[in-house]
């Protein structure tokens, strides 16, 4: 029963990429490896952004805002 699933499973190409703790020679090390990548290559992405953004503020414009503010 297994290897009739097993073959289905691959044959049809059911189960992506990230379900890696059910493909031959896969486990669940692997799927959390890939996981912990995409979360560093993402925020890190997210950090590089808001550097950027915080490049082309005109900070005279920001300090008036923040008085108009009574901060």
């Amino acid at each position: 029963m297994h290897q009739l699933l097993s073959h289905h499973l691959r044959a049809q190409n059911i189960l992506v990429s990230e379900q890696d703790g059910f493909g031959k020679g896969m486990s669940t090390e692997i799927a959390t490896c890939s996981v912990t990548n995409s979360v560093e290559v993402h925020v890190g992405g997210i950090f590089c952004g808001l550097a950027k953004a915080c490049d082309c503020i005109n900070h005279e414009i920001l300090l008036d805002q923040v008085d108009l503010l009574d901060i």
